[in-house]
């Protein structure tokens, strides 16, 4: 009885804490897309099929837009959006073209599927496994493309991105899946 309670407590935490990275507990947004019919629309991240070890690198790349809420048009919600008085929300619209799309593997759209908005989000981003193979890539890019490693350090021709903090969106592929 003791382990389950303790599994039942960890299940409950797990839930809240994903809640809590989705944005999806009370707060004016919340309130706001659930009075527009939005609020029990689905996240990009629970959207998403990430190949295993390559979680936290999506998660870097995506950031906020892994609470955005996934709406069958953007058109439709485009004439709400003047009702939104005071805070930030992210729509992506799951009607877009684009899904057939080549995914090479040697990209991070190669490692993850999802709507096909992901393109544009992700669509130049090289995926490597380590940063020695990022560097040595990086001064081969072009205006517009990056490179991402495994663990998430996300390198640019001139720029570096290293992201260590526990965030709110940490794990939350890994939780949702």
């Amino acid at each position: 009885r003791a382990e389950l309670q303790r599994a039942r407590g960890q299940i409950v935490s797990l839930e809240a804490l994903q809640h809590a990275a989705l944005g999806t507990v009370k707060g004016k947004v919340v309130e706001w897309l659930a009075g527009h019919a939005l609020g029990e629309r689905p996240r990009l991240a629970q959207q998403l099929v990430v190949e295993p070890g390559w979680a936290r690198a999506v998660e870097t790349v995506l950031g906020n837009y892994l609470e955005a809420v996934c709406v069958d048009g953007l058109d439709a919600v485009t004439a709400l959006v003047d009702d939104l008085k005071v805070g930030q929300v992210t729509f992506i619209g799951l009607d877009g073209g684009g899904g057939s799309a080549m995914r090479p593997a040697a990209s991070l759209l190669g490692k993850v599927q999802g709507p096909a908005a992901l393109e544009s989000l992700v669509g130049g981003i090289l995926a490597v496994d380590t940063l020695g193979e990022a560097l040595a890539r990086r001064s081969a890019l072009a205006n517009g493309e990056s490179i991402i490693t495994r663990d998430g350090v996300w390198v640019g021709r001139d720029w570096l991105r290293v992201s260590r903090d526990e965030d709110s969106h940490a794990g939350v592929i890994e939780r949702e899946k």
